[in-house]
């Protein structure tokens, strides 16, 4: 499982085991980080690259999740 923080606000949970994708599982994350107001509508998001490379992600994954 990796996690990682941005300004300490973003926490996110992605696990490579478990039959659900990598880029289901950033973007639930994303979506719970929104919900329960970690991410705040005006909150700037990692880049991709920064957020892809925190996670251990492709940056492919991270921008089909942003988009």
């Amino acid at each position: 499982m990796k996690r990682t923080t941005s300004d300490g606000e973003l926490f996110l949970s992605i696990r490579r085991r478990g039959g659900v994708s990598l880029r289901v599982q950033l973007e639930r994350e994303l979506r719970l980080a929104i919900q329960r107001g970690r991410l705040k509508a005006d909150a700037l998001v990692p880049s991709t690259r920064a957020l892809a490379a925190d996670l251990g992600l492709s940056r492919g994954v991270v921008v089909e999740a942003y988009e």
